[in-house]
């Protein structure tokens, strides 16, 4: 992994325990990232990227109707201050989700010689 991406990577951990911080008791705190290990860096990327992907990839009103009895476009609104810092990290996410699966593949072709 070269300097910038794991700077990226640090940079993106950064936002998702800020992301936790900022949902944590709020409407929306069933969108928070998952926990993270503090002593395992690279073993949260998997759970992390996972995590990018699938709010990346849902549709904005289906998650604002989960939220019962508040307004769609207050909701909406918050979804994207609170994370469409996710948008800058859609590359990374794709790249690090890749890997990941890549080195379970190659996990499992090992556990099988």
């Amino acid at each position: 992994m070269s300097y910038n991406s794991d700077d990226r990577y640090q940079s993106f951990i950064q936002k998702c325990n800020m992301c936790r911080q900022q949902l944590q008791q709020t409407e929306l705190s069933f969108l928070s990232p998952p926990t993270q290990r503090s002593q395992c860096r690279f073993f949260n990327i998997e759970r992390l990227t996972d995590w990018g992907l699938n709010l990346l990839n849902c549709n904005i009103d289906n998650v604002a109707e989960l939220v019962k009895n508040s307004d769609p476009n207050v909701i909406n609104k918050k979804l994207i201050d609170k994370l469409g810092w996710l948008v800058d990290y859609h590359l990374e996410l794709i790249r690090w989700n890749q890997m990941t699966m890549l080195t379970r593949t190659l996990e499992t072709q090992v556990k099988k010689l």
